[in-house]
């Protein structure tokens, strides 16, 4: 019984062992469910804006657990306005998967992300919070903007944290640069004004001019810089104002001058403490003068010092003034502004005709148009001299003399060739009383030499005789000393007032001009023959006059006739020829000649003459010798054609050299013959036999066949 009992409570103990290692087996196994969220990492904590572009941009990585990973996707939704996230499937290290992403967060402060993983029809979801940071920094105010270099300077700014002021745990460094370099300078002192930072900070010795100024923090690692709106300029060691001579005027100087020049020095008082006269000089455009009398006046805290101002070089007449001073140790400082010194151009003028007389009483305006208008005058005394100065520039120039104005305008004076002064730029001459072949008559006459380049003249002539025929000529090869024009004269165009008389032109250039009543050529045509026939050459000649009956050489004649033209040049007689060939046109054949030389008027002419249609006929033998027996009849034949361009009627045939009773011509008178037509005439002859009592009998006969018409056409013929 107790056996039974002790192997029933063996059983029972077995049953509940193996129970209990059940349970616990079943608690050892991890049960996974369809779908659920694992670990979420979410970038660096705390995440920090960028603070230039506001934003940051912020890793993600969650992990999604499933029985079937590949039928899980990923959502994500933030507690604040973000771009869709797209989640990428990627495996760890551990073999586990995960899904990472990136998302862009633009706003400080404490933010929430919901990952929902979903599977199939199932999903899961959780949140993970993270922080954002904002650093900001403005500055609120600098003690100045232009300073010395080696002074100090206070700058405030503020910084902040997401909107709140940072009092602690910041360092700042102020930052100068230019389009070259950069200098970072350390902040010697640090202090705070109402969660304002006063930054102290030493200016360094820099070359004056403009330079960016900035400001750098770093706060938990973390930097941000801003900069000031306007440049930060750094004064030079010494700022020198030119007080004499005024920098708003042109000092006007015709040699070599010494002025007085007084200057008032600011220097750097952190780095200079006096200037010597040592460290003074002037530059007049790059050229160091020497500087004499140097004082300093401690009432007007001015210094003073005098230099010689010359031209420093023959081409140069404006020169720009500078003041320079060096204190030891460091460069030469320049003043800003400067004086401008001009040297005037001496002009002189020895006027001389082209005999070597001096010309007197020439006057001369020279306006000045460039830089400011100023107006001079230059009258030559009885020896032909004058002179003036002048400035540099552009000049309007007029010039009147003997009833002659000549105006040039846009004249560069002193000009190229001009080093020291302006010399006989002008040359006149009046030669007098000169032929001008084409000139019938003369008013004026004179010669003008410009030796600078202009822009544009214009010459009036006074006391001109009103003639609506007057002429205006330039001779553009004049010689001023031999008085004799090379190339002929031309016409210009002018206009002419009859009221005043006056005559103004322009020109491009000066030479000798005249002004008078220009001649009219003329063609005189020598006689041809009385008729002239169609197809016919003719040789027409003529010669060329002036008004005054003398033949003129070198005439152009342009001739036209029936469609033809050309032209031929006179002869030194003044004979032209002209090789015509008559058209096919019967009746008045125009030939027109117009002849043309300058000066000279040009003149037309229209010769004619009648043409005939030619009338002609020949008469051909079959040969020019017969033989004939005494005592016997012969006959020989005879043709007659018409050669010529008309019908010819009544033509008398005749024959000479033998008895008229021996010989019978058939047909004696032709009716008609038509142009290039023929007739054949018969002859028929009969010589008697030879006898002592015949006079007439010989043995050799010359015989001469004739025929003419009733209008005298007449043709013959020799036969033996």
């Amino acid at each position: 019984m107790m056996n039974k009992t002790i192997d029933l409570l063996l059983k029972k103990s077995l049953y509940l062992s193996m129970a209990i290692s059940f349970i616990i087996l079943i608690s050892s196994v991890n049960f996974v469910y369809a779908v659920e969220v694992g670990e979420i990492q979410i970038g660096s904590d705390p995440i920090w804006l960028d603070p230039v572009t506001g934003d940051a941009s912020v890793d993600l990585s969650a992990e999604c657990l499933s029985d079937s990973i590949s039928n899980v996707s990923v959502t994500v939704n933030g507690s604040f306005d973000i771009n869709t996230i797209s989640m990428i499937l990627s495996e760890n290290n551990n073999g586990s998967y995960v899904y990472v992403g990136s998302f862009i967060a633009d706003d400080f402060g404490n933010h929430t992300l919901d990952i929902i993983c979903v599977s199939d029809n199932e999903s899961a979801e959780d949140a993970s919070s993270f922080f954002v940071n904002e650093l900001g920094m403005d500055i609120v105010s600098i003690s100045e903007t232009e300073a010395y270099g080696g002074n100090y300077s206070i700058l405030k700014t503020r910084l902040m944290l997401n909107n709140e002021s940072i009092v602690s745990g910041a360092n700042f460094t102020v930052r100068l640069s230019d389009e070259d370099d950069i200098w970072n300078i350390d902040v010697s002192k640090t202090s705070l004004d109402e969660n304002v930072y006063v930054l102290e900070w030493d200016i360094p010795n820099l070359e004056e001019g403009e330079y960016t100024l900035g400001v750098v923090a770093q706060y938990d690692n973390h930097f941000i810089s801003v900069q000031l709106d306007e440049a930060f300029i750094v004064k030079s060691v010494v700022d020198i104002d030119i007080l004499e001579p005024l920098t708003d005027r042109v000092y006007s100087f015709s040699e070599t001058k010494q002025i007085e020049i007084v200057v008032r020095a600011n220097v750097n008082p952190f780095l200079v403490d006096k200037l010597y006269q040592s460290q003074f000089y002037a530059k007049l455009d790059g050229q160091k003068l020497q500087i004499e009398n140097f004082t300093y006046d401690s009432n007007t805290k001015t210094y003073h010092f005098f230099v010689d101002v010359y031209r420093m070089d023959s081409d140069d007449y404006e020169y720009k003034l500078f003041v320079y001073i060096k204190p030891d140790g460091f460069s030469e400082q320049k003043s800003d502004a400067h004086a401008d010194i001009q040297f005037m151009i001496p002009f002189e003028l020895d006027m001389k005709n082209a005999k070597d007389q001096p010309i007197a009483d020439a006057k001369i305006v020279l306006i000045k148009m460039s830089g400011g208008a100023t107006y001079d005058e230059c009258i030559t005394d009885p020896y032909g001299v004058c002179d003036t100065l002048l400035y540099p520039g552009t000049y309007d120039m007029t010039m009147d003399i003997d009833e002659v104005s000549v105006e040039v305008n846009g004249v560069e004076l002193p000009g190229e060739s001009n080093t020291g002064s302006i010399e006989n730029i002008i040359r006149y001459d009046n030669p007098g009383n000169i032929k001008i072949d084409g000139f019938k008559e003369i008013q004026k006459i004179f010669a003008v030499e410009f030796l600078l380049p202009f822009e544009d003249a214009k010459v009036s002539l006074y006391n001109v005789k009103s003639d609506i025929n007057n002429s205006v000529l330039r001779c553009d090869g004049w010689d001023l000393k031999l008085r004799t024009c090379s190339g002929g004269w031309v016409d210009i165009s002018s206009m002419s007032d009859y009221h005043s008389n006056k005559i103004v032109f322009s020109t491009d250039a000066f030479s000798a001009f005249a002004v008078g009543t220009r001649d009219a050529l003329s063609i005189e045509m020598d006689e041809i023959k009385e008729r002239v026939y169609i197809g016919e050459n003719v040789i027409l000649s003529g010669i060329a006059y002036g008004a005054d009956g003398a033949a003129v050489n070198g005439v152009t004649i342009r001739y036209e006739y029936g469609g033809n033209s050309g032209t031929i040049i006179t002869d030194a007689d003044g004979i032209f020829t002209v090789d015509v060939k008559v058209s096919k046109i019967v009746g008045d054949f125009k030939a027109t000649f117009e002849a043309m030389k300058e000066p000279y008027v040009p003149v037309k002419s229209i010769f004619s003459f009648e043409t005939y249609k030619t009338e002609a006929f020949e008469i051909v033998l079959e040969k020019d010798l017969f033989m004939l027996k005494p005592g016997m009849n012969a006959s020989f034949s005879a043709m007659l054609k018409n050669t010529g361009q008309v019908t010819i009627e009544d033509i008398k045939v005749t024959i000479e050299g033998i008895n008229p009773a021996w010989i019978d011509i058939s047909p004696r008178v032709i009716d008609v013959l038509d142009v290039g037509k023929l007739i054949d005439v018969q002859f028929n002859v009969s010589i008697p036999e030879y006898t002592s009592d015949c006079d007439t009998c010989l043995n050799h006969y010359l015989l001469s066949l004739s025929a003419e018409s009733e209008r005298g056409i007449y043709a013959n013929k020799d036969i033996e």
